[in-house]
């Protein structure tokens, strides 16, 4: 069966220059842009936005409604609406509505398939500098179609590891959210540089022709640090080599990427047998609480202290001065935070075992 027999309506959103521009004021209704699919976001930092009545009535966001991105690095992510939202999106999405011969969240969890990931990126041919998914090609895509009653089951089946996987992201993001009060009530003061609290391990320089195709050792480079943090969906792997063992990261350690558009962000090492490569950097602090919270807040700050024409890339010198503006006994007396780090880690590791249930689960009904 191809897509287009269970769509009712597939449709891009609103253009951000004109009909759906972000704008800094709290004006009642979000912009759903690509990134805030890409980057998980909750609804409360989606973009605000300014819309017409008409606009809003015709691209306003409703439960069940399908959206994946059809441009762009992420071409082919994609969300499943679970409630009316005060939101409309942009045109670099597409919102498909299904008709009475399947369920929405049936076709998202399609959309979860790594036979529906390949055809997407298959298909997105898009220009000479980026991906881009035509809907037409999007409707076309094969699939076998389950009945309304086993596509029910599949949906209460994988859709209770969605409920509770997304139960611990929430969780994740309201410790975050303690821990940046929190940060943000400590008194500033001058004198401090990062090298007065801070220790910095440099990775190694690995070879290309160490690199295996499956191993349990796995190299984390600058691409496994995203915006979401420490990100292990995109791996290279190494043989065990006893000369890179000084190298080995331990779950918790708190990471820093130096070189290039991912330069300035951090992540916690939430897996084990993992070793850091070169332009990331392992820092060790007298609090972890407040290193995570520091690296957060200036992620941006460290951006720019990058330097260089074809890429930006961050001196460990010019990290070091880099100005830590508050007590060394506000440092430590915030260890009492650092509980929360650990909180947050057992979150993260339950929802990657939760992740992989539900890829078997995925496999076994899809294929």
């Amino acid at each position: 069966m191809r897509l287009n027999e269970v769509i009712l309506s597939a449709n891009t959103g609103l253009d951000a220059i004109q009909r759906a521009p972000i704008v800094c004021e709290n004006t009642g209704i979000k912009c759903l842009r690509i990134q805030d699919i890409s980057q998980n976001k909750s609804y409360e930092f989606w973009g605000n936005t300014k819309v017409s009545e008409d606009y809003y009535n015709d691209f306003k966001l409703n439960q069940n409604d399908i959206i994946i991105a059809r441009t762009g690095s992420t071409v082919g992510v994609n969300m499943i609406i679970r409630q009316d939202l005060k939101s409309v999106y942009n045109n670099g999405l597409i919102r498909l509505r299904t008709n009475e011969k399947a369920l929405s969240y049936y076709i998202y969890l399609l959309m979860q398939t790594n036979n529906f990931k390949n055809y997407i990126n298959n298909v997105s041919c898009g220009s000479s500098t980026q991906p881009n998914l035509r809907i037409n090609d999007l409707l076309v895509y094969n699939f076998s179609m389950h009945n309304l009653f086993e596509q029910q089951h599949i949906v209460d089946t994988i859709g209770s590891i969605d409920d509770l996987i997304e139960k611990y992201e929430g969780l994740i993001r309201k410790i975050d959210n303690y821990l940046m009060l929190n940060f943000k009530q400590l008194k500033k003061i001058d004198g401090l540089k990062f090298s007065n609290i801070c220790k910095c391990y440099n990775g190694a320089t690995f070879k290309s022709s160490d690199y295996v195709t499956k191993s349990p050792y796995k190299l984390i480079t600058i691409k496994n640090i995203d915006a979401s943090g420490f990100n292990t969906e995109s791996l290279t792997y190494i043989p065990s080599m006893m000369k890179y063992e000084k190298y080995r990261l331990e779950i918790g350690d708190i990471l820093l990427t130096m070189t290039g558009a991912y330069l300035g962000r951090s992540g916690i090492v939430d897996e084990e047998n993992c070793y850091l490569n070169q332009r990331v950097l392992k820092i060790e602090c007298n609090s972890k609480a407040f290193l995570y919270c520091f690296l957060k807040i200036h992620q941006n700050d460290i951006f720019a202290l990058g330097k260089g024409s074809a890429q930006q890339n961050l001196s460990l010198t010019d990290l070091n001065y880099f100005r830590v503006d508050y007590s060394l006994d506000d440092i430590i007396r915030f260890q009492k935070n650092d509980s929360y780090i650990q909180f947050i880690l057992n979150y993260k590791i339950k929802i990657k075992w939760l992740k992989n249930l539900k890829q078997k689960y995925l496999k076994k009904f899809f294929g």
